[in-house]
């Protein structure tokens, strides 16, 4: 997956992933106020690589690994 469609492709990627974290961020806004409620925050890791034969990998981006509550 090179090229064009490897690049759009990751873009998706991080675009669904950046995605989520603005819903969790505003998930945080919402109930800043309730009593008891801990932010919550999305927990990015890299992407699996596509690994060629021979020596080398490409990267294909970002994913939503977990949301995470903090205390």
């Amino acid at each position: 997956m090179s090229g064009l469609f490897g690049t759009l492709n990751t873009s998706k990627g991080a675009m669904f992933a950046q995605q989520t974290s603005i819903n969790v961020t505003s998930h945080n806004m919402a109930n800043a106020g309730t009593v008891g409620y801990s932010r919550q925050q999305a927990r990015l890791v890299t992407a699996r690589p596509i690994t060629l034969t021979g020596p080398g990998q490409i990267g294909t981006g970002v994913t939503v690994a977990a949301i995470e509550r903090t205390r």
